[in-house]
């Protein structure tokens, strides 16, 4: 019999206010350093003797006088902010609970014309019907829009040139490259005309039924689905600068769902010294993708927007739809068992089957154990009064991943259009390139670890070993030739890495009296990544930077996974005597970049390249003190990371003054005649128009210490504040994120990866960086009441 409630229900109220700001901006030359730049870029000629001088004679290109000076980066920022209030009410009774909340989070982002607004429900309820039969739900709705950004930052830092304006003499936006008289998209335009958002509906649902079959043999069912809708709205008005044929305007939808069922067996036997816990199960889960895409071009105004894709030319239209469906079915067993708290061991085993591989490699098996050993336990730990806690622990398992996208093993084709007798016609090409005999990527994980504790608990320490080595690797493969419109690579399986390393965490309870206490925490981690094999290859190529550096990322066997590949830089050539012993007569200058030439001849190409770096760090880790005294206490968060490279892409041009676009400010140390001759960064001029390969020049170190976290809470105590009879708590808060940044890399923050996009060759090629949306830092004010 159910019976009523009888707990009173608790409300909770959480409202914060943030204001945000740039954590590290990112440094560029300004107009006037940039205008000498440039104007004694341009007066620099080979000379008679051919080893390269400035002529101070030739023509200003700028005028340092009369030339407009605009600093793009600090018009596109703004101080951010976030507003979110969540509201909760909370009972129980002996028979059920109840948890119902609703949220909204309302964001600016710190570049203008970005942001979030989202509104959140989210409710639970278990009821226990009888003595036997239980049953819940779980639901969780959200609805948000998000304002993406509409300004291409990267391009800001590598190209919006300082030296122009933001509007012509007759108020419309300027939109020409002020040297090359390039089009070029202009930021302030973007942010006050283009339309890009996103609509997003997600809702996430779960409902479970456990029955007690018979004393310790229960049976649990679940099932859980997940929709997601996604609507995304781009328009580019006719009055953008580039915009010349008019406007254009784009919708994409996205219907997700995934449904998860869960069944499972549990049966708890205790007896005297010996704990059994089984569990056995079958789950399915199936995915299912829906998109489509409609775009027009050459809209006559900008009356409708995207509402109305008809008015743009109708030869212009594009409409496109696609649709996947994966399935993915597991039967599991585990076993735990204990005997007198002392020894544990645990055996588990799935049975995957993954309907994106062919019929034969779909299922797989895939079994792990593991053992622990309560030392502390022992009759012989009894009369420590020193070790509190002990234990050693370790497994072994093998587990799979099934990174391949829907029906890769057939070949796809894509619509495409063709003029045939003078009329343009549809027709398809071939797409993606299908792959044969895929099979599971599997990982073989040994974990070794200890736990300690001393002086009752007062001092805690966890170290942990690990080796997993990853076999059957899914990579998408460059193929030696095109095959469709659109396809280069294949998805293989190809080769092996490992990975191995170190974990250590730390806690301490330095005081611990009536007032106060101060707690530390400090973890520590380490990771050596090996590449292993790669089936017969000495290595492969990653995805390049896109400069004309040639290749820039490699997975190499026996390196790290990945690893940065280029020339080594020398420096500047100091004299004539360098250039003719390089054989580079003609080609290089005298202040001039400097390389070394591996294979002797006197060329600087691939064959060059040697071993930069890798973004692995050498360790990570995080160090936290949490101070309380009395009803007031202070967090203090600091992460940081230490050994990783990172290959800054903006390098390439910005070191060099390559092309009409920004230079870095380290330029203004450059090498320059009965000036700065022993410098090592270039002169101005030489390297304009010529081949500069990917090198040790664009990796930095990417080492860093973060004050992540700060804050400060205060309970307030209700009883001496005559408020205990309306509020059962009450804090107020004030937490700094991001405050403090200490690093040498030069292009904003290093927490960065930019090509990176979880599939394929891309899933590794980790570390590149070229001034992406600038990381935020916050000052938060908060309270949270219940009553």
């Amino acid at each position: 019999m159910v019976k009523a409630w009888r707990q009173k229900p608790v409300v909770a109220i959480n409202h914060y206010q943030s204001l945000q700001g740039t954590a590290n901006r990112i440094d560029i030359l300004g107009g006037q350093d940039f205008v000498n730049y440039k104007n004694e870029s341009y007066q620099f000629t080979p000379g008679p003797d051919g080893f390269g001088l400035t002529d101070s004679t030739l023509p200003l290109v700028l005028n340092p006088e009369t030339t407009t000076t605009t600093d793009w980066l600090d018009l596109v920022e703004q101080p951010g902010s976030i507003s979110n209030t969540d509201v909760s009410v909370t009972g129980n009774s002996e028979n059920a609970n109840y948890f119902i909340s609703g949220n909204y989070f309302n964001q600016k982002g710190v570049l203008r014309g970005s942001g979030l607004e989202r509104v959140n429900f989210r409710t639970n309820l278990d009821v226990r019907v009888s003595d036997r039969f239980k049953t819940g739900i779980r639901a969780n709705i959200t609805h948000y829009k998000i304002e993406n950004n509409k300004v291409d930052y990267g391009g800001i830092v590598s190209q919006v040139l300082p030296i122009r304006p933001v509007y012509l003499e007759d108020g419309s936006f300027s939109f020409e490259n002020p040297i090359s008289a390039g089009l070029e998209r202009n930021p302030e335009a973007d942010i006050q005309l283009r339309v890009d958002h996103d609509l997003v509906t997600q809702v996430i649902t779960n409902a479970y039924v456990e029955y007690e079959i018979a004393k310790n043999l229960s049976f649990k069912s679940t099932f859980g689905a997940q929709l997601n809708y996604v609507k995304q709205n781009n328009y580019l008005p006719c009055i953008l600068p580039e915009r010349v044929n008019g406007g254009f305007g784009r919708i994409n939808t996205n219907f997700t769902k995934s449904i998860l069922n869960e069944n499972t067996l549990n049966y708890n036997l205790d007896l005297d010294d010996h704990s059994i816990k089984v569990l056995g199960g079958f789950t399915w889960q199936k995915d299912n993708n829906e998109s489509t895409r409609s775009e027009a071009d050459q809209f006559p105004n900008d009356v409708v927007l995207f509402n109305n894709l008809a008015l743009g030319d109708a030869s212009t239209a594009v409409v496109g739809s696609g649709y996947s469906q994966r399935t993915l079915s597991s039967f599991l067993g585990r076993v735990n068992y204990g005997y007198k708290s002392k020894y544990l061991l645990t055996l588990v085993g799935r049975y995957d089957g993954s309907s994106v591989f062919e019929t034969g490699n779909k299922y797989a098996f895939f079994p792990s154990i593991g053992a622990a050993w309560n030392v502390d336990e022992e009759n012989f730990m009894a009369d420590s009064d020193v070790i509190d806690r002990f234990k050693l622990r370790g497994s072994y398992g093998i587990v799979g991943e099934q990174g391949v996208k829907a029906y890769n093993s057939l070949a796809t084709y894509n619509n495409t259009t063709t003029v045939f007798n003078g009329s343009l016609i549809n027709g398809v090409a071939v797409g993606d390139v299908p792959s044969s005999g895929l099979s599971w990527e599997t990982t073989k994980q040994l974990d070794l670890g200890i736990e300690l504790g001393f002086f009752n608990n007062r001092l805690t320490f966890e170290a942990d070993y690990y080796k997993k080595t990853t076999e059957d690797l899914l990579l998408a493969v460059a193929l030696s030739g095109q095959v469709g419109a659109n396809s280069t690579t294949q998805l293989q399986n190809l080769g092996s890495v490992r990975n191995s390393g170190f974990e250590f965490g730390l806690n301490t309870v330095n005081v611990e009296n009536e007032n106060f206490q101060w707690e530390s925490n400090l973890s520590i981690s380490s990771n050596k990544s090996e590449i292993l094999e790669l089936d017969g290859q000495e290595y492969i190529t990653l995805q390049s930077t896109g400069n004309q550096g040639g290749n820039s990322a490699r997975l190499i066997v026996g390196e790290s996974l990945p690893t940065f590949v280029g020339a080594k830089y020398l420096g500047t050539y100091k004299s004539a005597d360098e250039i003719i012993a390089d054989g580079r007569e003609g080609r290089s200058f005298i202040g001039g970049p400097r390389y070394e030439d591996v294979n002797g001849d006197s060329n600087i190409n691939d064959e060059d390249s040697v071993v930069l770096g890798s973004p692995i760090p050498d360790f990570y880790g995080g160090f936290r003190n949490t101070f309380t005294y009395k009803n007031l206490s202070l967090d203090v968060f600091f992460h940081g990371s230490y050994g990783a490279e990172i290959y800054n892409v903006r390098s390439q041009t910005a070191y060099f003054g390559r092309g009409e676009q920004n230079v870095d400010p380290i330029v203004l140390n450059r090498w320059i005649a009965g000036v700065n001759e022993t410098s090592d960064v270039p002169r101005a001029g030489p390297s304009n128009s010529l081949f500069n390969p990917n090198s040790s020049l664009n990796i930095e170190d990417g080492s860093y210490l973060r004050l992540k976290t700060m804050s400060l809470n205060y309970n307030v105590p209700l009883e001496s504040g005559g408020l205990s009879d309306v509020f059962s708590s009450l804090n107020v808060y004030v937490t700094g994120t991001n405050l403090l940044l200490f690093t040498d890399f030069t292009l904003g923050d290093p927490e960065v990866n930019n090509f990176s996009d979880g599939s394929g060759l891309n899933s590794v090629s980790q570390g590149f960086a070229s001034g992406q949306y600038p990381y935020a830092k916050s000052i938060t004010l908060g309270i949270k009441v219940e009553f």
